[in-house]
């Protein structure tokens, strides 16, 4: 009995005795393809405080030369390249190059494709239901009535999403001039032969990928990344949005596999805290959005980091660049050098997404040997 119990009260006490050094610090996330220049204006700043931030970026979305050749600098310094899905879409995937398309149509995650799209198979997983109610809808899909329970619990805003209790199909209700339509769940237009009454439920997702379609993602990224002569990433970006939401435990599934130590989902998001519970599921849900220069004051950001180091959590900070297109870059690099600036002063680390991950929920990814990377990339 004894003999049982030493080694468990020594690997608690570990524990504990790494929880007490841990010391919480920030990471810096950027989202979209911004212009080289924009990311060279955020580098400049923090190669002054020799600090790195993430890029999250669609590697298959409008990447001039000149924006890859600004990748590649950028990842060589340190800076991470983190993968946001080839065109920023979970459920479809668009490409110029029509053999691409060829190539992978009659795959069994794809559902439906033309000439230029493949609109991919989706699973409701563990997402969960309203009760059913009733929509009278136009065949052009406009809705024209609705049970009052329905508009009670406001299951009938924009972007919810539905379920069709007669086939398990899923739409979204779009708002166009004050009216209600029913789109696709790939924001497509629907029809009906007749004006009809359907029975739906509210969808509240956490969706799992179909078998096939989030590696097809993935081995895109990475065929993008073999052109542009980039290291594949390692951490996994949700596209937000209108777009079905993925749990971080099935998601992680699939990028373990892939090398992925991380990444971003919405569904019951990880505290990024120190010791968490289920650690595999927490390093696939480190959602971004703990602080936000574009939005708070640098005093409001400050103290949010503040509050956070008083939980032993790490802070995410998210943006989207918009104060470059605002004509306001200046004084947005400037707060981030102040910024950057009281973070080297408190002793806060600033420390990539990756790095965190590998602190706060330690995990051996796969060996990234391709040999067996054959099922949707091809030649192309």
């Amino acid at each position: 009995m004894m003999k049982r119990f030493f080694p468990a009260l020594i690997a608690v006490t570990a524990l504990y005795a790494a929880a007490a050094d841990f010391v919480p610090g920030i990471c810096f996330r950027f989202d979209d393809n911004q212009t080289p220049e924009i990311w060279e204006k955020l580098a400049e700043v923090f190669r002054k405080h020799n600090a790195r931030f993430g890029m999250s970026v669609n590697l298959e979305s409008n990447v001039p030369p000149s924006l890859a050749a600004k990748f590649r600098q950028l990842q060589q310094e340190g800076f991470e390249i983190m993968d946001h899905t080839p065109a920023h879409q979970v459920l479809l995937y668009r490409s110029g190059q029509k053999q691409i398309i060829d190539f992978n149509r009659n795959k069994p995650f794809v559902d439906h494709s033309d000439s230029h799209t493949l609109y991919l198979k989706y699973d409701l997983g563990a997402s969960t239901f309203s009760p059913p109610f009733r929509l009278q809808v136009q065949e052009d899909g406009f809705v024209t009535a609705s049970d009052a329970a329905a508009r009670k619990n406001g299951w009938l805003r924009p972007s919810t999403l539905l379920k069709d209790e007669s086939d398990a199909k899923c739409f979204y209700l779009m708002q166009i001039s004050g009216r209600m339509r029913l789109v696709s769940i790939w924001s497509e237009k629907t029809a009906f032969p007749a004006p009809r009454e359907i029975l739906v439920r509210k969808v509240f997702p956490r969706f799992r990928p179909y078998p096939g379609s989030l590696e097809f993602l993935v081995e895109r990224t990475f065929a993008a990344c073999d052109r542009m002569k980039l290291n594949y990433p390692s951490v996994w970006i949700q596209p937000g949005g209108r777009i079905p939401l993925f749990d971080a435990q099935f998601m992680g599934n699939v990028l373990l596999k892939y090398g992925y130590v991380s990444a971003a989902t919405v569904p019951d998001s990880a505290q990024k805290k120190f010791g968490e519970a289920h650690p595999e599921r927490c390093r696939f849900a480190m959602e971004w959005g703990d602080f936000n220069l574009e939005r708070q004051s640098l005093k409001e950001v400050k103290e949010k980091i503040l509050k956070l180091q008083k939980e032993k959590r790490v802070a995410i900070g998210s943006s989207h660049c918009m104060p470059f297109k605002q004509g306001k870059g200046d004084e947005y690099i400037r707060l981030h050098d102040e910024l950057l600036t009281w973070c080297a002063e408190k002793h806060i680390p600033v420390k990539l997404q990756s790095e965190w991950a590998k602190i706060l929920y330690p995990v051996k990814p796969a060996n990234r040997t391709f040999g067996e990377r054959k099922l949707h990339v091809g030649k192309y």
